[in-house]
């Protein structure tokens, strides 16, 4: 299991890199536009409850949309790895940042003729520069104080703390909830509140802010988690489907707003969702993309 997880996160990371610039755990994208993964959350989680005929002035006794559910859910797993990363990724920068502090500190005279303990900047920035992770802490630094937008930050730093905690971050992933689901919707709901939650608040690089961040990130898995147990699903497919298909999409002007979405008439999502069931255990990532390319070729 811990090996799907990392390498998901893999794919994960790879994808928001080449999607957003890799300076996107700080939250901005390369085009300058602020991300939030657990707003992106909730919103997927709004859209996989309307596959459930919830309405009671309307279809009262349609069945739900269980293909759209695992399509919607797969979005979520999506967002989901990104926020570990990024929550993960900000919480040992800010760990890191704080011994540095720590040990930049010194008794100065002050004004008054007091001796007083307080930060010495050049000492401080010497030290993150004689760190491994440097050019990372310096990022940190910037987007707190000047808001600065830059879409690459040094790779090898980037990787390697990415690398050093992909552990930590397959053991949040697997985290479980005890809470018995009765209800699908309400379970989705409760998923969605601590999404809610999580999003007004926004992303802060305030260190009490980041414990919040994974602790809501933790209730959000646990959830998940039970909610995809509970129907009975295997994401993993499904997960790699979409992902490739999300890099197909970004080749192919997403961005630019020239990518076609409806193939004939469906949706692209019902297209790789039926690659991936026909495919079956063949459902390697090239064939995939290949299927996807050979239909969005024709159109």
């Amino acid at each position: 299991m811990s090996n799907d997880f990392e390498r998901k996160l893999n794919k994960q990371k790879t994808l928001n890199d080449s999607t957003n610039g890799t300076a996107w755990i700080f939250g901005m994208n390369k085009f300058g536009k602020t991300i939030n993964w657990f707003r992106t959350i909730h919103m997927e989680l709004a859209e996989t409850i309307d596959s459930y005929p919830w309405k009671h002035w309307k279809n009262i006794s349609a069945d739900p949309d269980y293909k759209n559910v695992k399509i919607e859910l797969v979005d979520i797993e999506h967002f989901i790895l990104s926020q570990v990363i990024q929550t993960t990724m900000l919480s040992k920068l800010a760990l890191i940042e704080i011994d540095i502090k720590k040990a930049a500190t010194e008794k100065v005279d002050c004004s008054d003729g007091e001796s007083d303990k307080v930060l010495n900047m050049d000492k401080y920035l010497n030290d993150i520069n004689a760190h491994e992770y440097s050019s990372l802490l310096k990022r940190l630094i910037e987007e707190r104080e000047f808001n600065e937008t830059k879409t690459q930050i040094d790779d090898e730093a980037y990787n390697k703390l990415f690398n050093s905690l992909l552990k930590e971050m397959s053991k949040i992933l697997s985290a479980k909830n005890d809470e018995k689901i009765i209800d699908e919707i309400t379970a989705l709901e409760k998923i969605q509140f601590y999404a809610v939650q999580a999003s007004v608040r926004g992303l802060s690089f305030d260190r009490d802010e980041i414990v919040y961040s994974r602790e809501s990130l933790s209730q959000i898995i646990g959830r998940f988690n039970n909610f995809v147990s509970h129907l009975g699903f295997s994401l993993t497919p499904l997960y790699f489907g979409k992902n490739v298909l999300n890099d197909f999409r970004q080749k192919n002007g997403y961005k630019e707003n020239t990518y076609k979405k409806i193939w004939n008439g469906v949706e692209d999502n019902d297209y790789m969702f039926n690659i991936v069931e026909s495919l079956g255990a063949l459902a390697d990532e090239e064939t995939i993309y290949s299927e996807l390319d050979k239909v969005y070729k024709s159109l």
